[in-house]
C-alpha cells in the first residue's frame, strides 16, 4: 500500500492493529496509580504532529504524573505550563550528543 498521508488514497486500515496496541499500552501505563510516567520523545517534529507530538503534549497537560523530555533539533518546545511546573523540558540539538550527556 502507498504510505503517504496526503490524500484520500491513503489506506489507514493497515495501521489499525498497531494503533490499538499503542493506545492500550499508553492507557495502561499512564493510569497506574502513584507512579510517574516519563515520555522521552526523540526527533518528533511537525510532519504529522497529530500522530505523536500533540498526543504527548496532551498527556503531559492533562495528567500531573506524566513527564515529557523532548529532544528535537528544530522544534524542542514543550507546553509552557508543564515546563513552568518542571514536568517538561525540551533539548535543542543533536539527539546522540544530548542522550550521551543525560
Amino acid at each position: 500500500f502507498f504510505c503517504v498521508r496526503g490524500g484520500e488514497w491513503f489506506i489507514e486500515s493497515a495501521f489499525d492493529d498497531q494503533r490499538h496496541r499503542y493506545h492500550d499500552f499508553v492507557r495502561r501505563a499512564v493510569h497506574k496509580k502513584n507512579e510517574l510516567f516519563t515520555i522521552i520523545e526523540i526527533g518528533v517534529g511537525f510532519n504529522t504532529p497529530s500522530v505523536l507530538r500533540w498526543p504527548m503534549d496532551q498527556l503531559v497537560s492533562d495528567l500531573k504524573h506524566v513527564r515529557l523530555i523532548r529532544i528535537n533539533m528544530h522544534a524542542p518546545d514543550v507546553p509552557v505550563h508543564a515546563r513552568k511546573e518542571n514536568r517538561a523540558i525540551g533539548f535543542d540539538g543533536d539527539a546522540a550528543q544530548i542522550i550521551r550527556q543525560l
